[in-house]
C-alpha cells in the first residue's frame, strides 16, 4: 500500500460513448497522486479497446479485462489490484471535477479512520442540479441514521461513487461488493464500511458528476419490478440496524423500526402481486425464512397503520409468524395492487443468479 496514493477504480461495460470522458476527468486531476484501475467487464462494444488506448497514453492507468460478471465483480477485481492508501469509485459514464481528488485528500487528513463524502452534480436533460448532505461531520451511526431518514436522492445517500474510502479498513475487514444482486450493492458496501469507519467528513462542494440519459439510450434497473426485493431490503436494513441499535435514542430506534416495517409491507404486497414469478413452493418457503429474521419480528411488533388503506393482516401475520396466512394476505393485497396499476412486463429477480 502506497501512502498518499488514491486508487480510482472504474468498472466498464459497453460505455464506448462515455468512457473516455470519464477517464479524461481522472487524468486531469490537479492532484497527481492517483492510479487509475479500469476493469473491462466483458464489454461487447469498443469500450475495452478504448481503455487499452488510454492506458498506452498514461502510465498511471492499468486495464484489466474479465468475462461479464457485473459491476460488483468488476469493482472487487479493482480492489484486488489497488495499491493506494485510499479508494475512489467512478462509474464509466460519469466524471469527477478536476480538483476532486485534491479536496478529498485534504479532508482525509482530518477524518481519522473514516469516510470522506462529497456533493454531487446531477446532469439530466441539459439541466444541472446539486445534492449534498447537510452536516460537516458525522459519527458512523449518525450517518447511518441520515441514510435512513434523509430524503436526498439515492445517488447521494447510497452510491459508492463520490466518496473516499480507506483501503486499510476495506482489507482489514474483508469488505467487498455483494455479487449476488443486480442492484443495491453500493448501499450494502457502505453499510458494511460504516461498521468500522467511525467518523464521516462531508466536503460540501461537488466532487462527482452524475449523468442521466434518456430511457431509450440506457435502460435503468429502477424501471423493473423485483418481486423478491423484500429479501434485499431485510439484508440492507439489518446492516444499518446493527450500527444504529446501540447508539441512538429509543425514539430514533422506534422510528427506524416503523419505517422498516412500512417499507417491508410495500415490498411484500408487490411480491404478492407477482407471486407467479416464484417457482412452485418457493413463495411459501421464502415467507417461512422471512419470519425467522429478528428485525422483521421486532418491527412488526410495533407496527401501526399510517393511513386507512394500509394493510392490517400482513403485519399481523408477520408478528405472529403465520407464513401460510401471510401468503394468502399478500396475494389478496397483490390483486388490488395489479388492479390499480396494471401488470408490468419488466419483471426480474433482485439476484444476479436466481436462487
Amino acid at each position: 500500500m502506497i501512502s498518499g496514493l488514491v486508487s480510482i477504480i472504474v468498472p466498464v461495460f459497453n460505455t464506448r460513448k462515455y468512457v473516455k470522458r470519464a477517464v479524461d476527468s481522472l487524468i486531469k486531476q490537479t492532484s497527481r497522486c492517483v492510479e487509475i484501475i479500469i476493469v473491462d467487464d466483458g464489454s461487447t462494444d469498443d469500450s475495452g479497446n478504448i481503455c487499452d488506448e488510454l492506458a498506452l497514453a498514461d502510465n498511471r492507468i492499468q486495464v484489466f479485462h474479465q468475462i461479464n460478471r457485473g459491476v460488483s465483480a468488476a469493482r472487487n477485481a479493482g480492489l484486488v489490484h489497488a495499491n493506494g492508501e485510499y479508494i475512489i469509485f467512478v462509474d464509466s459514464d460519469d466524471e469527477m471535477p478536476e480538483d476532486a481528488v485534491h479536496n478529498f485528500l485534504n479532508a482525509a487528513q482530518n477524518a481519522e479512520g473514516g469516510l470522506v463524502i462529497g456533493g454531487y452534480f446531477l446532469i439530466k436533460d441539459a439541466k444541472k442540479r446539486f445534492y449534498s448532505f447537510t452536516c460537516a461531520n458525522y459519527r458512523n451511526f449518525e450517518f447511518a441514521n441520515e441514510i435512513v431518514n434523509d430524503e436526498l436522492s439515492v445517488l447521494v445517500k447510497c452510491s459508492a461513487c463520490g466518496k473516499l474510502f480507506r483501503t486499510e479498513i476495506i482489507r482489514k475487514n474483508n469488505i467487498t461488493f455483494n455479487e449476488d444482486f443486480v442492484m443495491g450493492e453500493d448501499a450494502l458496501f457502505i453499510g458494511e464500511y460504516l461498521r468500522f469507519a467511525k467518523n464521516v467528513l462531508n466536503v460540501f462542494s461537488p466532487q462527482y458528476i452524475v449523468h442521466r440519459f434518456p430511457s431509450d439510450e440506457k435502460i435503468h434497473l429502477e424501471y423493473n419490478i423485483f418481486p423478491d426485493f423484500f429479501e434485499y431490503h431485510c439484508i440492507q436494513k439489518t446492516v444499518l440496524w446493527d450500527i444504529l441499535r446501540d447508539n441512538t435514542s429509543e425514539m430514533e430506534q422506534h422510528k427506524f423500526l416503523e419505517a422498516f416495517c412500512n417499507e417491508l409491507v410495500i415490498h411484500l404486497v408487490r411480491a404478492g402481486a407477482y407471486h407467479d414469478f416464484f417457482a412452485a413452493g418457493e413463495f411459501y418457503a421464502k415467507m417461512k425464512e422471512l419470519l425467522k429474521i429478528p428485525l422483521v419480528q421486532q418491527s412488526a411488533s410495533i407496527y401501526k397503520r399510517r393511513k386507512i388503506t394500509d394493510s392490517i393482516l400482513i403485519p399481523f401475520f408477520l408478528r405472529y409468524r403465520q407464513p401460510r396466512l401471510l401468503c394468502i394476505a399478500m396475494k389478496i393485497r397483490g390483486r388490488a395492487y395489479i388492479k390499480a396499476r396494471g401488470k408490468s412486463r419488466f419483471v426480474k429477480s433482485i439476484y444476479r443468479i436466481d436462487k
